[in-house]
C-alpha cells in the first residue's frame, strides 16, 4: 500500500502542477547540483535527448519512494496502538504527506490536496483489504466509507490542482519596437524558400527547442525579480523588471543552437529577441575584471570572457511576446552566435570576475563560436525529379554556400540559398533539385562559412566542443521524407 500512495502522490502532482509545485522537482534539483557534472555530462552525451527522460523518471522514482517510506512509517507507528485504527492512520497520512509535500514545493494548497488524496488511498485500501460483510461481502458501512474516501480523494485532487497562474503578464513595448519586430518577422518570411515541409526561417515560440537542468522550468515571480550587477565593478546595482524601460529596447533576429545537438537534429531555432544591451549594464557598473559569471534562478551558471558580451542582450521578449517561462521568463541572456549553454535563462545575476571560474557545465567547452553545420531536413519528389532542402548555420561567420552530393560524396553541386537575414549569426535555408537515375541514393551535404572555410568532414560527438561532420542520409527518390520527425521536442 505504501508504494501505491507514493506513486499516486507523484503522478497526481505531475498531472496538476502548473506553477512549479511538482514534488519531484526539488529532488531533481538536488540531484543536479549534487551529482558530479562529469556524470551528468556522460548521461547527456550517451543518451542524448533521452537523458532528460531518464533523469525525470529517476527523480519521480525517488520522490515516490520517499512518500512510500513516510506512509509505511506512519502505518507501522499506528499499528503499535491496535488493529482497528484505520481512520487514525488515514488522518496521520494526510498530515504527514501534506507536511512533506509542503516542504518540497512551498505550496500549501497543493500539499494539502496531495495529503487528502494520500489519506483517501490509505482509507480505501484498508476498506478493500478488510471487508466486514458476511461471506466476504461489503457491509453498508463499508460502502459508505468507500464513497466517503472517494469524495475525500476528489476534494484533494481539486485542491492540488489549484495552482498559481504563472502565465507571463501582458508585455508593453513602444510602438517603434513593435514595428521593428514586425519588420524583422516580415523579412524572415519574405526570404524563405518555397519548399514543402521545410521549417521556416522564423521559428514559432511553441516549436522552439528547450533544454535546461530542470524537470520543470522555474516559476519566477516577475514582480519580485531583479538582476544584480556586482563583483569587480565600481558600482553594484540591481535592475528590476519595472525599470527595464530605462534602456532603449533592441530587437535582433538571431539563431540559437544547443551544444548537445547531433548534426542533423533540430535543437536549433531562430527568433526575434527583444531586450537591452548587456554592455550598457556593464558600462553603468564600471567593470574591473576580464570575465563575467552569468547566474540563473535555478543556480545554473556560465562564465565567459567579458568581451563575449559586447553584443549580448538581456532579453525579455521573444517574437513580440513576453518571454515564455520555459525560455527564461522574466529575462535571459542572448549572446549572438554562441552555443545555447552560454545563453543563460531566468538570469538573476551578472557578476564581473578578475579570474576565470568554472560554470555549471564545466565538462563542455562551448564558449567559442558554434561549429558550421548543413542540415538535410526535407526530400520531396517534384514534377521534374527530386528536391532536397534544409538549413545551414555557422554562427557569426555566416553561410556563403551549401554543397550537395547525390552519389555518396564522389561529386558535388552547389545548392540555392535563401537570402541572408539582417544579422550574420542566423541560419539560411538551402534547396537543391536534380533528376535522379536510381530509386535510392546516398545524399551528403556540407556548408562553407562566410570566411570561406569548408565544414569539417570528420565526425565527432557533441561533447565537449559540439558535434562536427557532414550529414549523410539515404534518400528514397520516389517518396517524401521528413528527416526531422525523430528529433522534434
Amino acid at each position: 500500500m505504501a508504494l501505491t500512495v507514493g506513486v499516486v502522490v507523484v503522478v497526481l502532482s505531475r498531472l496538476v502542477s502548473a506553477g512549479g509545485e511538482y514534488v519531484a522537482g526539488p529532488i531533481a534539483g538536488t540531484l543536479v547540483h549534487t551529482l558530479p557534472t562529469v556524470l551528468l555530462t556522460w548521461a547527456v552525451a550517451t543518451f542524448g535527448g533521452y537523458a532528460e527522460t531518464l533523469f525525470a523518471l529517476t527523480a519521480a522514482g525517488l520522490a515516490a519512494g520517499l512518500f512510500a517510506l513516510l506512509t509505511a512509517l506512519i502505518r507501522s507507528i499506528v499499528s503499535q496502538f491496535g488493529t482497528d485504527l484505520d481512520w487514525i492512520e488515514a488522518v496521520a497520512t494526510v498530515a504527514g504527506v501534506a507536511l512533506l509535500a509542503g516542504l518540497l514545493t512551498g505550496s500549501p494548497t497543493h500539499a494539502i490536496g496531495l495529503g487528502l488524496v494520500a489519506g483517501a488511498v490509505v482509507w480505501l485500501v484498508d476498506r478493500f483489504d478488510r471487508p466486514s460483510g458476511s461471506a466476504g461481502r461489503w457491509s453498508r458501512r463499508d460502502v459508505v466509507s468507500a464513497l466517503g474516501g472517494g469524495l475525500f480523494a476528489g476534494f484533494g485532487a481539486l485542491a492540488a490542482s489549484a495552482s498559481t497562474d504563472t502565465a507571463a503578464p501582458e508585455l508593453s513595448l513602444p510602438d517603434r519596437t513593435r514595428r521593428e519586430i514586425e519588420e524583422l518577422q516580415n523579412v524572415a518570411k519574405a526570404r524563405e524558400l518555397d519548399v514543402s515541409g521545410l521549417d521556416g526561417l522564423l521559428t514559432p515560440v511553441e516549436e522552439f527547442y528547450t533544454v535546461d537542468i530542470n524537470i520543470d522550468p522555474p516559476a519566477v515571480d516577475a514582480e519580485a525579480w531583479s538582476v544584480s550587477v556586482k563583483g569587480a565593478v565600481d558600482t553594484e546595482f540591481e535592475l528590476t523588471r519595472d525599470r527595464l524601460d530605462l534602456f532603449d529596447p533592441v530587437s535582433e533576429l538571431l539563431t540559437l543552437r544547443c551544444i548537445a545537438e547531433e548534426m542533423n537534429a533540430i535543437r536549433i531555432g531562430t527568433a526575434v529577441w527583444t531586450g537591452l544591451p548587456v554592455a550598457a549594464l556593464l558600462d553603468r557598473a564600471g567593470p574591473n575584471g576580464e570575465y563575467v559569471k552569468l547566474v540563473a534562478a535555478d543556480r545554473y551558471s556560465e562564465v565567459v570572457p567579458i568581451e563575449m558580451l559586447d553584443d549580448a542582450l538581456l532579453v525579455y521578449a521573444m517574437n513580440g511576446r513576453a518571454l515564455p517561462r520555459e525560455h527564461g521568463f522574466p529575462a535571459r541572456i542572448i549572446v549572438p552566435g554562441t552555443w545555447g549553454k552560454v545563453n543563460v535563462k531566468w538570469v538573476s545575476g551578472i557578476e564581473v570576475l578578475t579570474e576565470e571560474e568554472e560554470g555549471f557545465w564545466s565538462e563542455w567547452a562551448g564558449t567559442s563560436s558554434v561549429n558550421t553545420v548543413a542540415k538535410l531536413w526535407q526530400a520531396n519528389p517534384t514534377e521534374d525529379g527530386m528536391e532536397l532542402a534544409g538549413h545551414a548555420y555557422a554562427g557569426p561567420r555566416g553561410i556563403s554556400a551549401v554543397e550537395v552530393s547525390t552519389d555518396g560524396g564522389d561529386s558535388w553541386n552547389e545548392a540555392t540559398l535563401s537570402e541572408p537575414l539582417p544579422h550574420a549569426a542566423t541560419w539560411r535555408q538551402w534547396r537543391y533539385e536534380w533528376t535522379p537515375e536510381r530509386d535510392s541514393v546516398e545524399v551528403v551535404v556540407r556548408a562553407i562559412d562566410g570566411e570561406g572555410q569548408l565544414q569539417p568532414e570528420e565526425y565527432s560527438k557533441p561533447k565537449p566542443d559540439g558535434a562536427t561532420g557532414w550529414v549523410s542520409r539515404r534518400v528514397e527518390t520516389t517518396e517524401t521524407t521528413d528527416f526531422t520527425s525523430g528529433y522534434r521536442n
